[in-house]
């Protein structure tokens, strides 16, 4: 376990790191647009599996995942995904006059990443989580190190920068298939009942991942969208990576290993302990985000961006409530029900609409970086308060 949290908590160390570098090093614009293509395709990954690599472990654990022909199902999962991204390359061209490399890397990064993430979660099927681990978050661990490597060219490769993003997925995605297709075994296929339930399980779970991955890409594509430029996108990706980067840091080391000791201790937590925990999440929370503004102020040359006090607390307000949200989540993914899991799932897709509104309502009257702070806030601050009601009902 601390090898595989290892893994997780190096990719987010690394690929952080080499962001807020990379902020530093290169124009916003060409910042703006690298950060847009790499958080939107994760979301046309999720739309092509549907889910799939997330129901693999759970209906078919250990040996028995070997003999079902999961394999069959990769050519339509990429076969979508490469749909989803040749359409968003196309609509981000048009709308937001995405350049060559990063409409390539969206159309051919989509069915790239579908290979890595359908081997790795194979391979956890098949009790191989280290692998696995290694597989699903490599593709991270090399992009970060290849972009942190090359900030001595930085000015000269700025335009071709999400060409990496494809480079790094595409590796392992070549090491993931070669581990996954090697340990299959002959299956006799599925039933209809069988494969409706993958299905159906695993669509509910591309909806909660599409409304997680969904809220940080909304505020950064509006920006571009509605002042015509990945310029002023830049710069605000560049702050939110700054005061967002170490709470998703944290979320995601503490989370990888929070989740199974929930699980655990289901009987023991009543919702007396819960806020308690929550209360004293809150006041780490709150420390680390007046470190970050503190640190702001006092090197203002790290990033070649200044914002507003309005600006900053907000977008470290969005920080301290996706810590928040941690161990409520956890709570529902690992006690709620099917029926508080299928609300979980609407709520994020209610989230998203909400950040979309704010968004196209903001627009009007606030410069960049304001609108993508409110829509942010919004939309962290509700899925907070949604993921603590869940928690309750778990």
């Amino acid at each position: 376990m601390l090898a595989i949290g290892t893994i997780y908590g190096g990719s987010v160390l690394i690929l952080g790191v080499s962001d807020l570098l990379l902020a530093h090093a290169i124009r916003p614009a060409a910042f703006g647009s690298y950060q847009y293509v790499r958080l939107l395709l994760p979301l046309m990954v999720i739309s092509g599996l549907l889910g799939l690599d997330q129901v693999m472990a759970r209906l078919t654990p250990g040996s028995a995942a070997r003999t079902v022909p999961w394999l069959a199902m990769l050519p339509r999962c990429t076969g979508v995904s490469l749909l989803l991204g040749g359409a968003a390359a196309a609509a981000s061209v048009l709308a937001v006059d995405l350049a060559w490399p990063g409409a390539l890397c969206l159309i051919l990064g989509a069915p790239t990443l579908v290979v890595s993430e359908f081997s790795a979660g194979y391979l956890r099927a098949r009790g191989k989580y280290l692998i696995a681990a290694f597989i699903q978050q490599g593709y991270r661990l090399l992009l970060g190190s290849v972009v942190i490597g090359s900030l001595a060219l930085a000015s000269s490769l700025e335009g071709v920068y999400p060409l990496f993003i494809l480079l790094s997925a595409a590796t392992f995605s070549l090491i993931g298939l070669r581990w996954a297709s090697g340990d299959l075994a002959p299956g006799n296929g599925l039933s209809a009942s069988q494969t409706k339930a993958i299905r159906k399980t695993g669509l509910w779970f591309a909806v909660i991942l599409i409304g997680l991955g969904g809220m940080d890409w909304i505020d950064q594509a509006a920006i571009a969208r509605q002042f015509g430029s990945f310029g002023p996108a830049g710069e605000y990706a560049a702050l939110k990576v700054y005061l967002s980067f170490p709470f998703v840091a944290l979320v995601s080391v503490v989370g990888f290993r929070l989740l199974p000791e929930v699980a655990k201790q289901s009987h023991q937590l009543s919702h007396a302990r819960l806020w308690r925990i929550q209360l004293a999440i809150f006041a780490v929370a709150v420390v680390i985000a007046g470190a970050l503004l503190i640190g702001y102020h006092i090197h203002p040359q790290f990033l070649p961006v200044r914002a507003s006090f309005t600006v900053l607390m907000g977008l470290a307000a969005t920080g301290v409530a996706r810590f928040l949200s941690l161990v409520p989540g956890a709570v529902v993914g690992g006690l709620g029900s099917r029926y508080v899991l299928k609300i979980y799932a609407l709520g994020g897709v209610l989230v998203l609409l909400a950040e979309a509104m704010t968004v196209s309502i903001g627009a009007r009257h606030l410069p960049a970086l304001e609108l993508g702070m409110v829509a942010l806030v919004v939309a962290t601050w509700v899925r907070c308060g949604m993921s603590m009601v869940l928690a309750s009902l778990s």
